[in-house]
């Protein structure tokens, strides 16, 4: 027995190798401290039961006492390793294994000894021994639950709690040694084989709590990296469409002004060709960014009230042009009465656009048919198909699961002459679902494909009031203005100065944010044109400024507007915390600044 203690011992000496092992010992030792109420209640009422029920304290009081002294010392080596106990597993020791073993035999050992030394002076018949046997027995059984998170441990408490006796009996003989012996042997063995048994279930539910600890902390920062990635790719995108922004606005506007000059008929075909592409490279850098805010989950959905069969119509006299030249028939069926919904129409005219577009691309011959679809769902509610039917080469069977993808080819068939980025389908099918509808490839009889788009939507109640399209007559239509434009792009300052000045307006230049604020402060004007990124004071500092220097002195609020190629959705809670009233994505259109200055009231 001497020899299990002592190997039970030295593996228990063993320092753990993986970081697993590491925690689960730490765990183990927490569990123990924890448990320390078993060593301060067992031990000292089997004392307090033996002075007050034998007269062990009176035929062996030097036994007793220096037994009790024993175990008091052991009590308190085991508090002390305890409060060490950290220290000790900070520097990987198990030096702490070792001195709680140690304190266990201090602690435990009078038990045996002195059940022992009962059987030697009292026999099996005495209540001395009863005494004794019945603590030994409680104590053994106890210990097996408290170190219940370590087997070497019970296995120590074990060893110098029952074999004590058990030699003894031995040693002493007759039936009554031969059968306490046997008793003892037996309970020992059944301990042991139900105190592994405990041991095995603790550690394997503590490793499995271990493992899902780090199964979420991995979780966890699996999550974190993904939003720093997802927040790189937000700043990159953001950064890279205002670079690419800023010089198509000028060659948009520009090629806008050039083609209001006298120019021979090459000359307009090329210039044609500059604004076709020029629309289809923005186009593309709309889809991008539109992929990213779904993807980032920052695209959100607007509520008003729209005709879906008027989205329809306006959507196909988009592309009649494009039909026309390739000798498409372009035709739609809608109802004759408005089909008034709650939705956000720019992003249903976006998937009619993609939809439709796609048709007019793929089909080199033959027709393209848009339809629309009701059907009332109940008293609020009423159920929209949009179809698009083309009857180009249509879409093998193999490639529609793929066509929904982002930047897939699969919708392209080899023989096609078009090509596309596959951005359209992806981004069309992301808003269908945010609508809650879904968007599907037909099966058609029909060649060529068919594109369905469906989702519930709740029915627009017509509104008496007056329409907000109708011109407030407090605003500055067609009267000239004193304007401020801070722009430090000069390409897009001389495009703006010609755009406002072809209006007749009165315009100050201001190079950047400092300029801007000092001209705010020498003059007066209607409104302040405010380029975002500039050079010394960016446009949102500036407006900062403007918005502290009117509070200060108790002027009139100058309306700003941002021009700006930043259109992200943090962009624009940038502007609207500084205090900039409205602002118009780079590149615009010359009628869109002019809506824009038209919200500029009158001053008094």
């Amino acid at each position: 027995m001497n020899v299990a203690v002592l190997k039970s011992l030295s593996l228990c000496f063993k320092t753990p190798s993986s970081l697993m092992d590491r925690r689960l010992q730490a765990r183990t030792c927490a569990e123990l401290n924890g448990r320390l109420v078993h060593a301060f209640y067992v031990y000292p009422s089997f004392f307090i039961t033996i002075l007050w029920t034998s007269s062990y304290a009176d035929d062996h009081p030097r036994m007793l006492y220096g037994m009790i002294e024993l175990s008091c010392v052991g009590l308190i080596w085991r508090v002390s390793t305890m409060l060490r106990i950290r220290s000790m597993l900070l520097h990987r020791s198990n030096q702490w294994i070792w001195e709680i073993a140690g304190s266990i035999i201090l602690i435990a050992a009078p038990v045996g000894v002195m059940c022992s030394h009962a059987i030697l002076e009292y026999g099996f018949g005495t209540w001395e021994f009863l005494i004794i046997l019945i603590w030994s027995v409680g104590a053994s059984v106890g210990g097996m639950v408290t170190f219940q998170p370590n087997f070497r441990l019970s296995l120590v408490h074990q060893a110098v709690v029952l074999p004590p006796p058990f030699v003894t009996s031995l040693f002493v003989g007759s039936e009554r040694g031969i059968a306490y012996a046997y008793a003892n042997a037996l309970l020992f063995v059944f301990l042991l084989a139900q105190g592994y048994r405990f041991y095995r279930n603790y550690r394997a539910g503590e490793l499995a709590r271990m493992q899902e600890a780090e199964r979420m902390r991995e979780l966890r920062l699996a999550k974190r990296e993904a939003e720093q990635a997802n927040s790189a790719k937000t700043r990159f995108l953001s950064a890279m469409s205002h670079e690419i922004r800023t010089p198509m606005h000028g060659i948009i506007g520009m090629a806008h002004l050039l083609g209001g000059t006298k120019l021979d008929t090459a000359q307009k075909e090329y210039l044609e060709t500059i604004q076709s592409s020029s629309e289809s490279l923005l186009s593309l850098l709309n889809d991008v960014l539109d992929l990213a805010k779904i993807e980032a989950g920052k695209m959100s959905l607007d509520s008003a009230a729209c005709d879906a069969a008027s989205l329809v119509v306006q959507s196909c006299r988009t592309f009649q042009a494009s039909a026309n030249l390739k000798g498409l028939d372009l035709k739609w069926q809608v109802p004759e009465h408005p089909v008034l919904v709650v939705a956000d129409p720019t992003r249903l005219r976006q998937i009619l656009l993609n939809l439709i577009g796609n048709a007019v691309k793929f089909t080199e011959a033959g027709e393209v048919l848009v339809g629309l679809e009701t059907k009332a769902v109940d008293e609020k509610t009423v159920k929209l198909a949009f179809s698009v039917q083309d009857s180009g080469p249509g879409i093998e069977p193999e490639h529609r699961e793929e066509i929904f993808k982002a930047f897939s080819q699969g919708a392209q068939n080899p023989q096609a002459t078009q090509k596309g980025t596959g951005l359209g389908l992806s981004i069309s099918n992301r808003l269908a679902h945010m609508m809650g509808g879904s968007l599907r490839i037909e099966e058609s009889a029909e060649p060529g494909a068919c594109f369905v788009f469906e989702a519930e939507f709740a029915i627009a109640r017509v509104s008496t009031e007056r329409g907000a399209d109708t011109a407030d007559s407090s605003s500055h239509q067609g009267r000239s203005m004193r304007l401020l434009l801070a722009e430090d792009h000069p390409v897009n300052r001389r495009l703006a100065l010609a755009l406002l000045k072809r209006e007749g307006h009165s315009v100050d230049v201001a190079v950047d944010g400092v300029e801007a604020v000092e001209a705010y402060q020498e003059n007066s004007y209607d409104a302040i044109l405010m380029d975002v990124q500039m050079p010394r004071l960016g446009g949102v500092e500036a407006t900062l400024q403007i918005r502290d220097l009117e509070k200060k002195h108790g002027l009139r609020k100058t309306p700003i507007f941002a021009l700006t190629a930043g259109v992200m959705a943090e962009d624009r809670e940038a502007f609207k915390s500084a205090g900039i009233d409205a602002y118009l994505g780079k590149p615009f259109k010359p009628h869109e600044l002019k809506a824009l200055l038209q919200q500029v009231p009158i001053g008094e």
